[in-house]
């Protein structure tokens, strides 16, 4: 039997992030699982394949493509959509697989920051038979996007089709500068470059949903 569980992280240029990311995964989940890397560097490289974690490498795609390409590439029921700097708490697997089971769809986790979720756990038949965007098939997110918003406009469409929960006691938090819990980097600074010009594409989508 397979895992239940597939735990993408799409990691640009941090290394030094993976090791304690990697064990903070395999400490708190306890459902059957595989995670799966998307990278971009040598050292990165070295340190999964010394840990044992399956990985691609790209020349430094966006979240956005990156997801996509990882759900195409794997056969998981259930799909988290992780990044290279969150922190996972005991049962949070089980407390959002539980609220998985009432909707099907998109289960956002609670990041300890955002109210509305960054994170979010997602169903595998939720995009095989409806995709996450409405206007373009067999995708988690829409294609368009440089980084931010992408999240949004999957939660907002899964809501507008009632396949959409928020899983309040599921914690996996969020360490990011905006909560002051790293510091910036260049990652940081590259997805904040295009906020404005995400913001416009959200706002000309938003009649979609």
């Amino acid at each position: 039997m397979g895992a239940t569980l597939a735990i993408f992280v799409p990691s640009l240029n941090r290394p030094k992030s993976l090791k304690r990311l990697v064990e903070n995964i395999r400490e708190n989940t306890t459902v059957t699982h595989n995670m799966y890397f998307v990278i971009s560097d040598d050292e990165s490289a070295e340190i999964l394949d010394d840990l044992g974690v399956n990985f691609w490498r790209d020349s430094g795609g966006t979240w956005i493509e990156r997801n996509n390409f990882m759900y195409k590439h794997t056969k998981e029921p259930y799909i988290f959509l992780g990044s290279d700097d969150l922190d996972f708490k005991p049962d949070w697997d089980v407390i959002a697989l539980k609220v998985m089971e009432e909707v099907d769809g998109v289960v956002p986790v609670n990041d300890m920051h955002n109210p509305n979720g960054t994170s979010a756990m997602v169903s595998r038949n939720y995009i095989d038979t409806m995709s996450g965007c409405v206007d373009t098939e067999g995708v988690i997110a829409y294609p368009g996007y440089h980084h931010n918003f992408a999240d949004t406009e999957l939660f907002r469409t899964a809501e507008s089709r009632h396949r959409f929960k928020y899983a309040t006691n599921s914690i996996v938090e969020h360490l990011h500068p905006s909560a002051e819990k790293s510091k910036t980097d260049d990652t940081y600074k590259r997805a904040e470059s295009f906020i404005t010009q995400d913001k416009e594409l959200f706002n000309n989508r938003s009649n979609l949903w």
